[in-house]
C-alpha cells in the first residue's frame, strides 16, 4: 500500500502536522514491507505522486485538501481520499463562505480524521455524516533516551525561578501574547521565567510579541530549536503552557506528559482533550482563574508533581502501536 501524506507549505520539521506524520510514518511501517510512506508539502505535490499513492492523506482542510481539489475532481486520478482535521481549520470551516461546498467536498472523501470527540460532534452539527468521521488520538512523540542537556543553564534561568514553556510557531491563532499578559499579574509576586520557542510564522504576530520582550526582562524568545532538544526543553520546564484560541490535539502538551509536567492551558477543545482539569493540570478561561492556578503549580510543588506524574500515567494507554494501528484500519477497510 502506497501512502501519501500531504502538509501544509512551509511547515516541514517545524509543525504539529509535520511531527504528526512523521510519527505515523514510523508507526505504519511496523505493520509490513509492503507499506510506502511518502511526506510532501501541498506544493511539492504533482500528478505523479497521486498516481503513485493508493490512499492521499491530507493533514489540514483548508490548507491542503482544498489546496489539491482538482486531482481530488480529476475522475481519471480516484484515488483513496482521507482528510485529517488538525486544529484551525475546524474552526474555519465553521466560519467560512463557501462551508456548504467544502461539506460537499468532504462527502465525497473515504474518510475524515479528527483527534477528538468533540470534534467529531461539531463536524456532524455541520451536517457531516457521522459514518464519514473516525475518532483517532494522538499518541505523543517519543524521544530517544539520551542525556539530556541542562537548558536551564543554555537560558539563564536561575535555580530559584519558575520557569513556564510555552513551545509553538508565533502566529495569531497560538496567540503568545495571551501568555505574557496573563504571567504579568504573576512576574511581581514571583520569581519566574518564561521560555518561549518556535518558529516566526506571521510577522505582524511577531511584531507585537517583540515589543513585550524588549521591555519585560523575565521573558526570553529562543526561536525555533531542533525537535531532538525538545526533551531537555520539557526536562528544564516546571510547567508547560498552551495558550492557544484553537486546537486539534497540540503535541507539545502530549510531550510534555512524558517529562510528568503540568500543564495550564486556555480552555479549547483540544487542549481539554489532553488536560483533564485539576488532575494532570488546569485549564483556565480567564486572567482570574489562570493566576489562581499558576500560583497553585509555583507555591505548591508537591501538587504540581502530582499532577505530572498523573499526566505519564494518562499516556499509558496512548500508545504509537494503537494510533497506527487505527490508521491501518481505516485504511484498509475503504
Amino acid at each position: 500500500m502506497n501512502i501519501l501524506f500531504t502538509l501544509p507549505n512551509a511547515t516541514k520539521k517545524t509543525s504539529g502536522n509535520w511531527a504528526t506524520a512523521n510519527r505515523l510514518s514510523k508507526g505504519l511501517k511496523t505493520y509490513g514491507n509492503n507499506i510506502s510512506i511518502n511526506i510532501l508539502e501541498v506544493g511539492e505535490v504533482d500528478r505523479k505522486d497521486i498516481l503513485w499513492a493508493d490512499v492521499v492523506h491530507c493533514f489540514h482542510l483548508l490548507k491542503t485538501f482544498l489546496l489539491l481539489q482538482d486531482y481530488f475532481n480529476n475522475t481519471k486520478l480516484q484515488r483513496r481520499w482521507i482528510v485529517s482535521f488538525t486544529g484551525t481549520d475546524l474552526e474555519l470551516l465553521k466560519t467560512t463562505d463557501n462551508q456548504s461546498d467544502i461539506i460537499s467536498l468532504l462527502e465525497k472523501t473515504q474518510g475524515v480524521v479528527v483527534f477528538h470527540e468533540k470534534a467529531r460532534e461539531e463536524l456532524i452539527s455541520l451536517n457531516i455524516r457521522g459514518s464519514l468521521i473516525k475518532v483517532i488520538p494522538q499518541s505523543p512523540n517519543n524521544f530517544p533516551k539520551q542525556e539530556l542537556m541542562d537548558m536551564r543553564s543554555v537560558w539563564g534561568v536561575k535555580k530559584d525561578e519558575i520557569l513556564f514553556l510555552l513551545a509553538g510557531g508565533i502566529r495569531s491563532v497560538k496567540n503568545p501574547l495571551r501568555a505574557v499578559k496573563l504571567l504579568k499579574a504573576i512576574a511581581d509576586k514571583r520569581a519566574i521565567k518564561l521560555i518561549m520557542i518556535g518558529p516566526i510564522l506571521e510577522e505582524e504576530a511577531w511584531i507585537s510579541l517583540r515589543q513585550e520582550l524588549q521591555s519585560l526582562p523575565w521573558i526570553s524568545y529562543q526561536g525555533e530549536i531542533e525537535h531532538s532538544l525538545m526533551a531537555a526543553a520539557y526536562q528544564a520546564a516546571d510547567v508547560v503552557l498552551n495558550t492557544s484560541d484553537s486546537e486539534g490535539m497540540p503535541n507539545t502538551l502530549l510531550e510534555a506528559m512524558q517529562f510528568q509536567k503540568p500543564l495550564l492551558g486556555y480552555n479549547n477543545k483540544g487542549n481539554a482533550a489532553i488536560i483533564k482539569h485539576e488532575i494532570n493540570g488546569f485549564l483556565y478561561n480567564n486572567q482570574e482563574e489562570f493566576t489562581r492556578y499558576a500560583l497553585q503549580l509555583i507555591d505548591n510543588r508537591g501538587l504540581a508533581s502530582e499532577m505530572g506524574a498523573r499526566g505519564k500515567e494518562l499516556l499509558l494507554n496512548s500508545t504509537l502501536e494503537r494510533e497506527a494501528g487505527m490508521y491501518i484500519e481505516l485504511y484498509t477497510k475503504i
